[in-house]
């Protein structure tokens, strides 16, 4: 039974990002590794902040809330908290947490970089530094892509090559990233940006939404490999031919 429990907390923390301040009693090595075994995800915020950050203002507000409650039992203290919850706005949480994630993408010039990119965000960005190996280990883009499973499995038979799905077999997180970020370019008001002439239009008109979003998540990752590469920002193809 006991054993049960611990493989299922070990299959819920895994991909968890876990969020590290600047108490050094919050800083234990041991700790770390435990959790970089399960295959969490470390965030450290940023040093020496002169305000409260998003997530200390949170936890200062939940501890008031939660002295003003004076549960004194263990079962009135989880009705406690779970009452507090209720109290935090969804857009609360989510500012807390944009704001934080905005803050770390901003430490560093790969970050920044990525995020010239149209439909690269903060996690995008975060992500790509912390799990993708150095970009010169790849040949070229599409190397990077096959790595990240956005490239098209090939079935040859009699000389001639067959295309089938992607194959999924690269880095979940990053690839699953890049596919949110391509439906944002393609989807709502965004859609109605893209000149029908152009690639992206062209395919709009022919081929489902997803199967473009998924093409498109192939050629940002390409992009992505020559951004890091040649150590520069973003640029539109058009605009560079033009």
């Amino acid at each position: 039974m006991i054993a049960e429990h611990i493989v299922r907390a070990k299959t819920a923390l895994a991909r968890t990002t876990v969020i590290l301040d600047n108490l050094s009693s919050h800083k234990s090595p041991k700790a770390a590794q435990t959790l970089r075994d399960i295959g969490c995800w470390f965030l450290p915020l940023p040093p020496c902040s002169p305000d409260l950050n998003p997530i200390e203002m949170a936890f200062a507000k939940l501890k008031t809330l939660l002295r003003k409650a004076a549960a004194r039992t263990y079962d009135d203290l989880w009705k406690a908290v779970g009452a507090v919850c209720d109290l935090f706005t969804e857009d609360e949480c989510l500012d807390a947490k944009t704001k934080a994630l905005k803050a770390l993408a901003s430490q560093t010039d790969m970050a920044r970089r990525l995020q010239t990119m149209p439909g690269v965000g903060p996690l995008t960005a975060l992500a790509v530094e912390a799990f993708a190996p150095d970009m010169a280990e790849f040949k070229g883009g599409r190397d990077f892509a096959a790595w990240l499973g956005l490239v098209p499995r090939q079935h040859s038979t009699g000389g001639k090559a067959r295309l089938g799905r992607t194959s999924k077999a690269g880095q979940t997180d990053i690839r699953r990233l890049l596919i949110i970020g391509a439906m944002t370019r393609i989807m709502g008001r965004a859609r109605r940006k893209i000149p029908a002439e152009s690639w992206i239009g062209r395919m709009l008109a022919r081929k489902p939404k997803m199967l473009v979003g998924i093409a498109l998540a192939n050629k940002m990752a390409r992009r992505i490999w020559a951004m890091l590469t040649k150590n520069e920002d973003y640029r539109d193809p058009a605009l560079a031919m033009a």
